[in-house]
């Protein structure tokens, strides 16, 4: 999850023009930048909108958000839901307007492993507890996987992805790939348990994991 974050490099009028730009495929000039709009601060990183410091949001609550790989942007209620929205730049303000939440797609070979995972009740319960996701996602980074005679691959992205599909909440594979968060051997010890009885065997050796 996108926390809030300094912003980086000056703070300009809404209006200035731009400090850097793509030339011939190449960024030229400063890579950050803001831009106050009222209330609002809008960072700029390589020329795109990357993050939103007081947009308004529903209910006239000014809310911060984090720009996703999808485009949205994205922040957390305090009962943790994902929301997702565009944000509308104006001099004076920028508003932040709810969309869809985006779905998270496993890659398409991880897919028939994938309807086996999402058919089970037990996982998705268990899934809901992040710290079982992040510890399933570590026991599938970098892995091939054995279940009923066909053999799955995964990376760093492709774990993390396939993941997130499985919560379906709004997630990407940013939230899990790359994850510092410390999981306890107990939580290892419930995602692999999941593993052994939906059939699956893990070729690689992740070692305390």
């Amino acid at each position: 999850m996108i926390e809030p974050l300094p912003p980086r490099g000056p703070i300009l009028p809404h209006d200035a023009k731009p400090l850097g730009e793509f030339v011939d495929r190449i960024w030229r000039g400063e890579t950050d930048w803001c831009t106050q709009h009222g209330p609002a601060i809008v960072q700029w990183t390589l020329g795109r909108p990357s993050y939103v410091w007081r947009a308004l949001g529903d209910s006239n609550v000014r809310i911060d958000a984090g720009m996703r790989m999808n485009g949205t942007f994205r922040y957390a209620t305090p009962q943790g839901v994902l929301i997702h929205g565009v944000l509308d730049l104006r001099p004076e303000d920028v508003l932040f307007e709810r969309c869809a939440t985006p779905v998270a797609l496993p890659r398409d070979h991880l897919v028939p492993l994938f309807d086996v995972f999402a058919a089970d009740e037990s996982l998705k319960s268990d899934l809901q507890r992040k710290a079982v996701a992040v510890a399933l996602c570590g026991l599938l980074t970098n892995q091939e996987v054995m279940h009923d005679g066909r053999q799955f691959s995964f990376g760093e992205r492709s774990g993390a992805g396939f993941v997130a599909a499985l919560r379906n909440n709004g997630e990407d594979y940013l939230d899990y790939a790359w994850n510092p968060e410390k999981i306890s051997q107990q939580d290892y010890e419930a995602a692999r348990a999941h593993l052994e009885r939906l059939g699956c065997r893990l070729m690689n050796d992740h070692g305390a994991v």
